[in-house]
């Protein structure tokens, strides 16, 4: 029998609510596996904003990710570039077969350690993970109706190239040309549809090797162990604390607060933000988000949380820079990020890419990462009980108002946390020479005084 986390009983409870085909899919697997050897099966598990609908591993077989869409397929049609769309409004969706690619693409590069530079090493090791797309209301019938009218085009137009090189109407250089691209369409679509699911098809779900194999050997199935089921943090684990009294009043957590806390090197700005990241979560037993701008810092703080003397599980906190979360939320909500052809640049021309690279960043930005509206529409798969921005005199007023808006929970708390001393991005300030943030979190709460010594020696819990 598989083993599910977390149990079915607590997964069709869990927020937010599954849908029908995400607990068919469940009761499926639970069931399916029921005679090997020891099968995970994790819903929707959680990793620094990253949120796949479920992950299947076995110890010696590898991984699989499926993403379940609960889609009428009449409803949505494809292009001839496989681009996803609702026909009804014209409105470009992301392919859920990007989607669920991009989950696999991040645990390469972003989530698992070493996973990188092993698959860098050996072709075959990215092959570890498998995807899938299951869509509940389908059928054979419709996943082929999506794509054999792509593949007969593609098929029309193959033997028109054949006839055209047959009948010397183009040379060889062109035939080739056209070959090759009427491949790659063929391919991309070939792909998608053996990876597309239907009720009928639940019992052709298949791991990525059937055999036992070296590249999937103990430390990685136990790399991937670890994001998938964070371990527990005990109290053990920790430093007795010891905070000031000013530091004492911030570290506690409350419902709904909003407040942006500054303060000079070594003041304990960041001891404060652990401690009250753990004493959020043991207030409400919810989602913690801290987030900061710098992506080197997630480890900083992830070691000052882990210095906290109390008992948390590690699943409770997602810790990442704003540009990586953002971008794994349009993945969740299956927003695609389209750039236009002319911001796309692969040649040789230093300067000109250079140009191309700054148009394409601001583009992004204006589109996506600073758009007001961009989740407008949107269903949110994780929303956090509280929230803890870092490094504030870095962000823009939008990026505050995104995260407030769309990822904080009805009664959640939010807090900013800030440097004075530091603006190096330029961003607007206020009358006091700090970080000018969006209204709705009071007066700056200032840590003066600083607990770093000269010699480089640190006293207590205090300092950052």
């Amino acid at each position: 029998m598989a083993i599910l986390f977390p149990s079915f009983e607590k997964a069709i409870t869990s927020k937010p609510k599954p849908t029908e085909g995400e607990i068919f899919l469940l009761e499926f697997l639970e069931t399916q596996f029921q005679f090997a050897d020891q099968v995970e099966v994790y819903f929707q598990p959680c990793f620094n904003g990253d949120r796949p609908d479920v992950v299947l591993m076995s110890p010696h077989f590898g991984v699989i990710i499926i993403e379940v869409k609960d889609w009428n397929l009449d409803l949505y049609g494809i292009d001839s570039n496989n681009k996803w769309s609702v026909k009804a409004i014209s409105q470009r969706v992301k392919s859920p077969f990007q989607q669920v690619y991009a989950y696999k693409k991040n645990f390469f590069e972003i989530h698992v350690n070493g996973l990188l530079e092993k698959s860098l090493k050996s072709p075959q090791f990215f092959k570890i993970i498998k995807t899938y797309v299951y869509f509940h209301h389908a059928d054979r019938h419709a996943i082929q109706s999506l794509y054999n009218p792509h593949l007969d085009r593609l098929r029309e137009h193959s033997r028109r190239n054949d006839e055209d090189y047959k009948f010397k109407k183009i040379d060889y250089d062109a035939y080739e040309k056209t070959r090759e691209w009427i491949e790659r369409g063929k391919h991309r679509f070939e792909r998608d549809m053996s990876y597309a699911l239907y009720r009928d098809k639940l019992p052709k779900i298949t791991f990525p090797m059937t055999t036992k194999a070296s590249i999937f050997d103990e430390s990685v199935y136990n790399e991937f162990k670890r994001l998938l089921n964070p371990p527990y943090h005990y109290a053990s684990e920790g430093k007795l604390p010891n905070y000031s009294d000013k530091q004492s009043k911030l570290v506690r957590s409350v419902a709904k607060a909003r407040s942006k806390i500054c303060g000079i090197a070594g003041s304990g700005k960041t001891v404060v933000l652990a401690g009250r990241a753990v004493n959020a979560h043991k207030r409400h037993g919810g989602q913690v988000l801290v987030l900061t701008f710098n992506i080197t810092l997630c480890s900083y703080i992830h070691d000052k949380i882990s210095a906290v003397r109390e008992d948390f599980p590690w699943s409770a906190f997602d810790i990442i820079n704003y540009h990586r979360f953002i971008t794994t939320a349009l993945n969740n909500s299956g927003i695609a990020i389209e750039i236009p052809e002319d911001l796309q640049y692969d040649g040789t021309d230093s300067i000109f890419a250079r140009q191309i690279a700054e148009r394409r960043d601001h583009y992004l930005e204006e589109t996506y990462y600073s758009n007001l509206r961009v989740f407008e529409t949107e269903e949110i798969k994780t929303k956090y009980d509280t929230i803890l921005i870092d490094e504030i005199q870095d962000y823009k007023p939008e990026w505050i108002k995104i995260i407030r808006s769309f990822f904080l929970e009805e009664d959640g708390e939010m807090l900013l946390f800030g440097d004075e001393k530091q603006n190096i991005y330029k961003r607007a300030l206020d009358g006091e020479r700090r970080s000018k943030v969006v209204e709705g979190f009071g007066t700056w709460i200032k840590l003066t005084k600083s607990y770093r010594y000269k010699d480089g020696n640190r006293s207590g819990g205090h300092h950052t």
